[in-house]
């Protein structure tokens, strides 16, 4: 994706793919949520350090796969960053606002 050489049909294309990324995220957040609280349920030490390594895993992983899938700029990469992280807030945050883990 080339922007700058494409004109306006790129900012469209770059437009979908920035509320793909979003939307993506968002259930990425949501399921990740969901496994980690049925997880801290059971065992809460072990879920809390594996759920945080998932997590770092999940942004290395999704940065790898932006990288290789896409041909970016510098600036397209910064706007899927702010928005993926984002969206991976809302989805965290929402299922948070509605399910509490049970702590034994």
């Amino acid at each position: 994706m080339y922007i700058s050489y494409l004109g306006e049909n790129a900012m469209i294309q770059m437009s979908q793919l920035v509320i793909a990324a979003g939307i993506l995220n968002v259930l990425v957040g949501i399921g990740y949520t969901l496994t980690v609280y049925t997880a801290l349920e059971r065992v809460p030490i072990l879920a809390s350090s594996l759920g945080m390594l998932g997590a770092v895993g999940i942004v290395v992983l999704e940065a790898w796969l932006g990288e290789t899938l896409l041909s970016v700029t510098v600036a397209e990469m910064k706007l899927l960053t702010v928005v993926a992280v984002a969206g991976a807030v809302v989805g965290v945050a929402a299922v948070v606002t509605v399910f509490k883990p049970i702590a034994n």
